[in-house]
């Protein structure tokens, strides 16, 4: 993921040297299906042996992404780099002690979008939209156990990558060199299972036929800003 960022940051200074360059961002609200996540956490609290409950599963949460791009250009105009996170918790406690086992999901992307001709006015430009890109997702497991005055806390790292696609609508009103309007979409994907990190081998999963993957698929929808840069006049 690493070299995919670096690959988009270079791409994304070349882009600036050109004239017309647009800077944008979103701060959306996402829903986040994690199905297969979701399985696994209830086969932990099946297996766990205390009368725990889960408090935690994966709800809907912010995400955010950046653009760069070309303004004069058609079609695929803009990359972007995003973020997006959730999570799950089991817990029980009582006065003997305390048990937690905490699912922390962190989906870091890059890609492009490619823009659909709409409709527009002098103000006001309406027009669908694709983000085509890669979403590596860590996911923290971490556990605590307290039984008196002993305690206990481990954690492992699992890593998966998806290909996400996520088509929608923005309607944009225009100020001059500024943008401001809102958006609305439905990300999905393709993703591969969860491996531990540092060692591709070792998948996780309930069961060797029904492994662990992110599943970010969900509705998206927020507010989003640009400025386009004042093309430079050569003297």
């Amino acid at each position: 993921m690493k070299r995919a960022v670096a690959s988009v940051l270079f791409i994304c200074l070349s882009l600036a040297g050109k004239a017309q360059v647009t800077l944008g961002y979103r701060l959306g609200y996402g829903t986040y299906s994690m199905q297969s996540v979701s399985e696994y956490q209830e086969s932990i609290l099946k297996a766990c042996g205390f009368p725990a409950k889960i408090v935690e599963k994966f709800p809907a949460y912010f995400n955010q992404r950046f653009y760069i791009g070309n303004s004069k250009q058609q079609n695929i105009n803009k990359l972007y780099l995003g973020y997006e996170t959730t999570g799950g918790r089991i817990n029980v406690s009582d006065y003997s002690g305390k048990w937690m086992f905490d699912m922390i999901l962190n989906g870091y992307q890059g890609g492009f979008r490619i823009d659909v001709p709409g409709r527009h006015s002098e103000r006001v430009e309406f027009h669908p939209y694709i983000d085509v890109g890669i979403t590596s997702t860590v996911m923290k497991l971490e556990q605590y156990l307290e039984v008196g005055p002993q305690n206990l806390k481990d954690s492992y790292t699992f890593i998966a990558n998806e290909v996400s696609f996520q088509p929608g609508i923005t309607v944009m009103v225009k100020f001059k060199w500024i943008e401001a309007g809102c958006y609305a979409g439905y990300e999905t994907g393709v993703s591969t299972a969860f491996h531990e990190k540092g060692n591709s081998n070792a998948k996780l999963g309930i069961s060797a036929n029904q492994l662990t993957k992110p599943q970010w698929a969900g509705i998206r929808a927020g507010i989003e800003i640009s400025y386009r840069f004042k093309k430079r006049v050569k003297s």
